[in-house]
């Protein structure tokens, strides 16, 4: 006799226990003619946003296959994630995650970073992370449209500082080196919170490498896009660099006080969204 067995694949079984139930903190919508911006509200739009991480994490930048066609971990349930949908296309074409001290004390940047300096100040924090645009859309505008979403978030829950990982996909530990020199140089290293990569994450003997590279200037054409963005806002980055044996890369911490953030910005991208 023949059984008719029920099995649902992994991505019915991932949200139909794991994001059952899913609501938005803090609701956000902005809308202008071709895109809106906004906060998931819906396990399709959960999806939709997953599935455009893994296109760009796993496909695009490290030439990886998962079966489940997602990228989801254990922090994405208990954060809000600002989607930029195109309209004529009713697709998500961008889309940030937000993890805010309100909520939650858990920070993805713990699992690399010892962070416990930055919390003991008690201040109202967001952390960004698994920032994404489909490839297609990379023209500053969907960019300019995710800051809008961020201000729009970072309003709502009066936050203080903005924080995040930005990632050089390198498995050259000497451009690693390089980049924080031109950094530091720049005066964009500001160590003033103690923020330090974890033993897992820390890559040997990174100090006396910095001693052995010559600085190369040419490295600013290497600035990956995102953390150029953070600095053009008034971030700094914290301190060494950690390695993401996972997606092959180093992370540099990045931190944005609210209060400083460059006027020249803010009225660029008021300008596209």
């Amino acid at each position: 006799m023949t059984r008719n067995i029920n099995i649902l694949n992994p991505i019915q079984k991932l949200y139909k226990y794991k994001f059952f139930g899913f609501q938005p903190k803090i609701e956000i919508f902005y809308e202008t003619k071709d895109f809106i911006v906004k906060t998931c509200s819906s396990l399709n739009e959960l999806e939709k946003s997953f599935s455009l991480r893994y296109k760009v994490f796993y496909k695009e930048k490290i030439g990886k296959i998962k079966l489940t066609g997602i990228d989801s971990d254990k922090y994405d349930k208990i954060a809000d994630h600002i989607v930029i949908i195109d309209k004529n296309k009713n697709k998500i074409v961008g889309s940030y995650r937000v993890l805010s001290s309100v909520y939650t004390d858990n920070f993805y940047s713990e699992s690399e970073f010892d962070i416990s300096d930055l919390k003991s100040r008690n201040y109202i924090m967001l952390e960004l992370g698994r920032a994404v645009i489909d490839k297609e859309y990379r023209n500053g505008i969907v960019l300019a449209l995710l800051w809008k979403g961020i201000s729009l978030y970072t309003k709502q829950t009066n936050a203080d500082y903005l924080f995040g990982l930005s990632s050089y996909f390198t498995e050259n530990p000497e451009k690693a080196a390089k980049m924080y020199l031109y950094l530091e140089k720049n005066g964009i290293i500001n160590k003033e919170f103690n923020i330090i990569p974890k033993r897992k994450y820390e890559y040997p003997s990174f100090e006396n490498l910095l001693l052995n590279v010559e600085y190369d200037e040419d490295i600013k054409n290497e600035i990956p896009s995102l953390l150029i963005s953070y600095i053009k806002a008034g971030a700094f980055v914290s301190g060494y660099p950690a390695y993401d044996f996972k997606f092959r890369c180093f992370d540099f911490f990045t931190l944005l006080d609210v209060n400083n953030i460059d006027k020249r910005f803010e009225r660029k991208f008021k300008k596209w969204s």
